[in-house]
Order: structure tokens, then sequence, then C-alpha cells
């Protein structure tokens, strides 16, 4: 997953850079694109952090 939205954000990186010549690309719009697939990330990696947390840190049992 995270592979994916790295080439997202490639793929809107590029197109972004193309729009400067072609006026049917809008680089606001793949700026915001970009940007969202950024945050994806970030996400992405927090939640694999919390992932990895739970399954290898071991967690105190609880007694009743």
């Amino acid at each position: 997953m995270l592979l994916d939205v790295q080439g997202k954000k490639a793929c809107w990186r590029t197109l972004e850079t193309l729009a400067h010549t072609d006026e049917r690309l809008s680089t606001e719009h793949l700026d915001a694109l970009a940007e969202r697939a950024e945050k994806q990330l970030v996400l992405l990696e927090e939640l694999r952090i919390a992932a990895v947390t739970q399954a290898l840190c071991p967690q105190p049992s609880s007694t009743r």
C-alpha cells in the first residue's frame, strides 16, 4: 500500500511538471492531489508503527 501511494504521489508531481507546458493540466489540482498523497503517507506510517507496536511489544496481562 505504501508503494502505491508513493507511486501515485510521484505521478502527480510528474504531471505537475508537465502542466507548465500543457494547458489541459491544472497545477493547483495536481498539487492538491500530491499533498493528499503525502498526508496518506504520513497516516500509513502512523498505522505501521501502531501495528508493529501492538504485534511486537508485549502487553501486560490483566488478571481477573
